[in-house]
């Protein structure tokens, strides 16, 4: 198998960018360095090229035909200028009484020992002994040459490096600094990636409780965010997936009741015929439960699916008196009384609904509302003002209340709660009421009457602008 660069890996492009900076920045350290050091040694040196020559050349002909008087005014003139002729004696004075700059003092003693400088030398290794002339004037001798008034070309060659180093060692431990020095860059700068990698791996294996942003911490704040919203998404699909086990378990468990008096009452039916129309009448009574069970949990799933309802407008009142109307006649059965009371704030107030869902959930709050208040008590549906733009809805029952960590879950589906039952059901209808509330704009939550001598139920909803 064929071993390929991972040249897709976001590690080894961020090494690869590193490496290339790296070198890019010290090539460009050496050349300005370089370029610096030539400056300085090149400016005042000794000139060495074709045009020097020609100027030492021109200097020659001046003495030789205006003698020194002439030659003197030319060194002064602007003609001399690039590059600059000088006349120097032996005594280190210069014919005109310019200054000799240093460089080329310097490069003169070391031509008298004999160190030649590379840029003397011409070519098969020659000296360039135009470049630099003896002439007599008045019976003295005089060395004439040019020095440079710009820098010289660079020519890009090694560095010289410590004799007891060798240039190639040199270049090989900077090249492995190099790689090094990008390598851990690189493995620091992708370790948060390489964590949200893993913990994503994980996830992806099944382990949902997987969560990231602990690890990773604010120290990158661009990866960090990224690591939130996967804890955000991780931590939203590990509900939806309990939510989904669950509800495969409560579902099962549900119909399953049934299912068992069914083949109960099939089995007396076979045993004894006599009892073969109690146990169709039995039957009968499991089948519409099964179906009523699949009738919530359709409802419930289209409403958790966020299905738009076609809202109306419609007039609060008008809405409460029809709820409280069929409350009433659900309620007489037990001699309890329902009661409507709405804020003179609220009287000509209209709210969105869907006439086909929203008394519905009212319905529910009413119906369990009901089921848990004593024969011969009271149930009051109060509507009151509550933030600009909104109203609440009371449902208020005389009942024994819910316990203070139970409150939450009873909109839960399949959650009934401990409360002493009177009636049967399977724990759909407060979470299909509250999906209700909730596509409605508004809001619901139940609490204790502070007596304990019931619960509310508190809807918030929405005005019609």
């Amino acid at each position: 198998m064929r071993w390929r660069f991972p040249i897709n890996s976001f590690f080894w492009r961020i090494f690869a960018g590193l490496l290339a900076v790296i070198i890019a920045t010290g090539v460009f350290v050496w050349i300005y360095s370089w370029v610096v050091q030539s400056r300085e040694e090149g400016v005042g040196t000794i000139d060495w090229r074709r045009s020097a020559q020609k100027a030492v050349e021109s200097a020659l002909i001046v003495h030789r035909y205006g003698g020194r008087e002439q030659l003197e005014r030319w060194l002064r003139s602007p003609v001399n200028s690039d590059p600059i002729v000088y006349v120097l004696g032996r005594n280190g004075v210069e014919l005109s009484g310019r200054k000799v700059p240093e460089p080329a003092i310097e490069m003169l003693a070391d031509l008298r020992q004999g160190r030649l400088p590379p840029q003397a030398m011409g070519m098969h290794g020659r000296m360039r002994n135009r470049s630099i002339t003896e002439i007599e004037i008045d019976g003295h001798p005089y060395i004439v040459f040019a020095t440079r008034t710009d820098p010289r070309l660079v020519r890009i060659d090694p560095v010289p490096f410590n004799p007891r180093y060798p240039a190639d060692v040199a270049v090989a431990a900077g090249l492995i600094i190099t790689l090094l020095v990008a390598y851990v860059l690189a493995l620091y700068y992708t370790r948060p990636l390489r964590r949200l990698d893993r913990a994503m791996q994980r996830f992806a294996q099944g382990e949902l409780s997987t969560r990231v942003s602990g690890d990773i911490g604010t120290t990158d704040r661009e990866i960090a965010s990224l690591a939130e919203v996967f804890d955000r998404m991780a931590e939203r699909i590990e509900q939806l997936v309990n939510r989904q086990r669950r509800l495969f378990h409560d579902v099962s468990h549900e119909v399953r009741s049934p299912l068992a008096r069914i083949e109960v009452a099939l089995e007396l039916a076979r045993r004894d015929p006599a009892r073969v129309p109690a146990s169709l009448d039995r039957i009968e009574k499991e089948v519409g439960a099964v179906d009523q069970l699949i009738d919530g949990l359709l409802t419930y799933a289209r409403l958790d699916a966020g299905e738009e309802l076609p809202l109306e407008r419609i007039e609060l009142r008008a809405l409460l008196d029809d709820i409280r109307e069929t409350a009433e006649y659900e309620a007489q059965k037990r001699s309890i009384g329902v009661t409507l009371t709405i804020d003179p704030s609220l009287e000509n107030v209209f709210l969105k609904a869907d006439l086909s869902s929203l008394p519905r959930a009212f319905d529910n709050f009413l119906r369990n509302a009901i089921r848990y208040t004593p024969e011969g008590g009271s149930i009051e549906l109060r509507a009151e003002p509550a933030a600009p733009g909104t109203f609440e809805i009371l449902c208020v029952d005389q009942g024994p209340g819910i316990p203070a960590e139970e409150l939450e879950q009873v909109f839960s589906p399949f959650v009934r709660g401990t409360r002493e039952a009177t009636g049967t059901g399977f724990g759909l209808g407060l979470a299909i009421a509250r999906r209700i509330i909730k596509l409605h704009g508004g809001s619901v939550r139940a609490e204790n009457r502070t007596d304990r001598s019931g619960l509310i139920v508190r809807t918030t909803l929405p005005t019609a602008r």
